[in-house]
């Protein structure tokens, strides 16, 4: 009984320390992606990898884990961005422009094979 006891008391100590923060602009719904970004730095060539790049390529470990994604808001959403824009879950879309679709384009028929 003391061992549950104990088991719970930790629990409840530890919640607070994993619990999600929340900021005052959370839920971010538009990403600010259009910022300038810096220039990449340079990669070096094959020349300059050495010999060895291959097998540590090849045998090393995968790659490393960096956390979790970067581009969702806070309650699990992605926020709309220039390159989406989540059309039906903030302001549900009516029956008729679900049934609306995209117009498709009149291309010349693919050859045949």
């Amino acid at each position: 009984m003391v061992v549950l006891l104990l088991v719970l008391v930790g629990l409840a100590l530890a919640a607070p320390v994993t619990a999600q923060r929340f900021l005052p602009d959370d839920p971010l719904w538009t990403d600010p992606d259009r910022m300038d970004m810096p220039y990449p730095e340079p990669q070096p060539d094959e020349r300059e990898r050495g010999p060895f790049e291959f097998l540590e390529r090849t045998f090393g470990s995968p790659g490393e884990h960096t956390g979790p994604a970067l581009n969702v808001n806070t309650v699990g959403g992605v926020p709309n961005s220039s390159w989406y824009t989540n059309r039906h879950y903030r302001v549900p879309m009516s029956e008729a422009e679900l049934r609306r679709r995209r117009p498709t384009p009149r291309w010349p028929p693919a050859p045949r094979w």
